[in-house]
């Protein structure tokens, strides 16, 4: 909207000489013709800019198939934190075993059932909870 602005100034400064109802009418659309023109390129450019960088490390990946998530929900089950009903689904007790399974390890508190989740508790990198 700044840009619009500043440009119709501009274009009152360049134009203010021509003083008749004709030449300010012309004026006028042609700022709203260029503000608009401005508009839309500022809102093309905006929609091409370049995608995010995907995560670098595929460690924290988001498991994604059911088999994962089951896998996962097991080995929580077997280490003492409930995830529910082990139906290979994200779902909210899952999320809460991952949550209090992370804040008993000291690692950083997350509900995502990721690919170094999985891998933790593969390797039994783990304790009980007491």
């Amino acid at each position: 909207m700044h840009g619009f602005v500043g440009f119709f100034i501009l274009c009152l400064i360049l134009f203010g000489c021509r003083r008749t109802i004709r030449g300010f009418r012309i004026l006028i659309v042609t700022c709203i013709v260029a503000g608009l023109v401005l508009a839309v390129l500022s809102g093309v450019s905006s929609s091409f800019k370049a995608a995010p960088a995907p995560d670098a490390n595929p460690m924290s990946v988001a498991l994604a198939d059911a088999a994962s998530v089951r896998e996962l929900q097991t080995l929580l089950k077997e280490v003492g934190y409930d995830p529910g009903q082990i139906d290979g689904i994200d779902g909210p007790a899952t999320r809460k075993a991952i949550r209090d399974y992370l804040r008993v390890q000291g690692l950083p508190d997350t509900d995502v059932p990721s690919t170094a989740l999985l891998l933790r508790l593969r390797a039994g990198k783990s304790h009980v909870p007491q």
